[in-house]
């Protein structure tokens, strides 16, 4: 047997949990030993008897005084129970259903146990169906998913039969390389990961396994940045005299990071080789005025510009917001549903020829824009990717790699990233940061309401739409007793707020005199237009709606939003829901309800009551909830972490060390281990 062996050369593994195993991936020794444990129970941190309380998950140690095997009264399953006494105390060992577990509960016998302590009908001290270790030299003991299709116990057996086999699993790192990032080699990783002595050394494995997680996408990256210097694009010629009567027709003057990144840009845009750029900016900071200053300059050299939205909302808004400020300038809106060229409603065919006789428009779109003539994409020269995660790699690379010659490529996100994320996520593209928001916009007033305060918010919202301003009420579900909305997924819980409910109470009750609107995820995309449309224009006072204007609805005269059970969203999507208002120069409010409220829920929400800067709270959400949680899939293509913590900075440093001493080493010289797992990687971030 060797490390490609299939799993069937397993001493023990039958037809049965072979099929089982297969079903989950595992298909031959090296999968197996990949498998790695999800928890362990550290059987070494022993508590005394007299010290536990209920409540707690503990290690107790012990000798066994008696052991009886019964059935229960009215179930009949079978109970195991066992004193065990150490030299504080003695505490009851109950198991249901695990006779087995007998022949190790002799009298006389010393054990460790693992669980929840709890308190019988007399008052005595109890462990629940606790794990058992029967060893005077403990050590911690791995546990596995039983996702895989067997018990964690029996794949542990899988596991020690193939263990050795560690020794042949090729390191795709040169050894120095190891030695100088202080790392142990994989091999050892994988065997210290499944047999620890201690804890410390699943620490040490881990923190290996981690660092290969990290400098494997980051080299990812690297090598498809480098691949981007050798195509070709068009060089956009820029004229200083137009730019400056392009920023006297905004009527409003740019931040200095606008500037900024508007200079990158252009400098990026005026050479040959595509530009790969992210603006990652703050709620409301002018992402898209910046991008729209780059598209006149590439139109002004009669080629186009393709504008991808995730959402037909955000691609009308594009469209819409261009006209008004550039009416003279070609524009397109091309969606399944939508066909547009300078405000005249026509078929797609007539569309592409008058922008073919045109010389050069913008066109604004969702995935609908990935399947233009080619022509039409021959001659485009900037493609600007709003929300850019929520892409596929080859969706993007669809527009991106023509033919003939591959346009640049400008991205957005409005979730501001902090820097640690953006160099995994957006390795292969330069960061243009935009933090501060347009002269005179006032920041966001952010208050907590307890539900003694919920009427004089009411009078509050009532008074600023008396003065012409409109309000926002977001709830986390469609209705009732159900967990999805279309946007995302809520675990149901009963006291959470529904749109549907919110929008009956309100309408007929508190607001009656209001004209109210609706809006979720399952509504016609025509229906969503609509009523947005209904709101932007003030034919609404008041929206309910789901988190489905999260992100790009641009509302100005929307000055206040209240959030319902604010305690179920994280940091940076509240700030996300709060960068809906503060839109004007009018004075805008962020109104935070829960219904459970305890100190950590208020400790958060008081993070982004005194704090409007995108960036720290992504920061401090990142460090409380985990990367996966604030981004979800994160970007499209990105395989999620097994180990890696991308809060870690230090390990983020050494990891990106680590792919930038491969990049100078050169593929030529990588082993051939490091080859095959870089290409796998490259491979499926662009098939996801």
């Amino acid at each position: 047997m060797n490390i490609d062996s299939p799993i069937e050369t397993i001493l023990g593994v039958g037809p049965a949990f072979a099929a089982k195993l297969k079903k989950r991936g595992i298909s031959n020794v090296l999968d197996v030993i990949k498998c790695t444990p999800i928890r362990y129970v550290d059987f070494t941190r022993v508590k005394t008897i007299e010290s536990v309380v209920p409540g707690q998950y503990v290690v107790v140690a012990g000798r066994i005084l008696t052991s009886k095997s019964s059935k229960s009264f009215r179930r009949g399953i079978n109970l195991l129970t066992a004193d065990i006494s150490d030299s504080t105390g003695v505490i009851i060992a109950i198991w249901f259903n695990q006779p087995f577990l007998s022949s190790l509960l002799r009298k006389g016998n010393s054990v460790r146990l693992y669980g929840l302590v709890a308190t019988d009908i007399h008052g005595k001290k109890v462990i629940k169906s606790p794990e058992i270790q029967v060893s005077e030299n403990s050590e911690p003991e791995a546990k596995y998913s039983e996702k895989v299709g067997v018990p964690s116990g029996v794949f542990r057996k899988f596991v020690t039969k193939v263990l050795s086999l560690t020794a042949e699993i090729a390191d795709p790192l040169p050894d120095n390389i190891v030695h100088k990032y202080n790392l142990i080699s994989l091999s050892d990783a994988y065997k210290f990961v499944h047999r620890p002595i201690e804890m410390e050394d699943v620490d040490i494995a881990r923190q290996r396994l981690s660092v290969d997680e990290l400098w494997r996408l980051i080299l990812v990256q690297k090598t498809e940045k480098h691949k981007n210097c050798e195509l070709k694009s068009y060089p956009v010629k820029i004229s200083s005299d137009n730019y400056i009567a392009d920023k006297k027709a905004l009527k409003f003057d740019l931040t200095d990071d606008q500037i900024k990144t508007v200079d990158d840009i252009f400098s990026d845009i005026g050479k040959n080789v595509p530009m790969r750029r992210l603006i990652n900016g703050d709620v409301g900071s002018g992402k898209t005025i910046v991008a729209f200053l780059a598209s006149l300059r590439v139109i002004s050299n009669k080629l186009n510009v393709l504008m991808l939205a995730p959402t037909t909302v955000l691609a009308h808004q594009h469209y819409q917001t261009w006209g008004e400020l550039f009416p003279s300038v070609n524009h397109a809106l091309i969606t399944a549903s939508q066909n547009i060229y300078n405000d005249r409603v026509m078929s797609r065919t007539k569309i592409m020829t008058e922008i073919k006789l045109g010389g050069g428009a913008l066109i604004c779109g969702t995935h609908a824009l990935l399947n233009l003539d080619q022509e039409i994409i021959d001659r485009t020269a900037l493609v600007v990717v709003d929300e850019q995660h929520r892409f596929g790699v080859e969706q993007r690379a669809k527009l991106i790699n023509g033919k003939l010659i591959s346009p640049h490529m400008l991205s957005m996100s409005a979730t501001p990233i902090p820097r640690t994320m953006a160099l995994i996520l957006y390795g292969d593209l330069d960061v243009s940061v935009i933090k501060h928001k347009p002269i005179g916009r006032k920041p966001i007033t952010t208050r907590l309401v307890s539900e003694a305060g919920r009427d004089v918010m009411y009078r509050f919202v009532d008074q600023l739409i008396n003065k012409g301003q409109q309000c926002y009420v977001v709830c986390p579900l469609i209705q009732p007793a159900e967990g999805e909305d279309g946007e995302g997924v809520y675990e149901f819980v009963e006291e959470k707020k529904a749109v549907l409910d919110e929008y009956e109470k309100l309408k007929s009750t508190i607001f009656s005199h209001r004209k109210i609107g609706l809006l979720h995820g399952r509504l016609k995309q025509e229906e969503k237009d609509e009523i947005l449309n209904n709101f932007k224009n003030g034919d609404i006072d008041i929206l309910i709606s789901t988190t489905v204007i999260e992100v790009g609805v641009d509302a100005p005269n929307a000055s206040c939003i209240i959030v319902e059970n604010a305690e179920y969203f994280g940091l940076s999507q509240l700030h996300q829901l709060r960068g809906r208002v503060g839109r004007s120069s009018n004075q805008s409010y962020c109104l935070l309800l829960a219904k459970n409220w305890n100190d950590k829920v208020n400790a958060r929400l008081e993070m982004l009551v005194n704090s409007n800067d995108g960036f720290e709270l992504a920061e401090k959400d990142l460090s409380m909830r985990g990367p996966g949680e604030i981004y979800g899939t994160m970007q499209a293509g990105i395989p999620p972490f097994k180990f890696a913590s991308i809060s870690d900075g230090d390990l983020l440093n050494r990891a990106s060390s680590i792919a930038k001493e491969m990049m100078e080493l050169g593929p030529e010289n990588w082993p051939v281990v490091t080859k095959n797992m870089i290409r796998d990687l490259a491979q499926k971030i662009h098939r996801e």
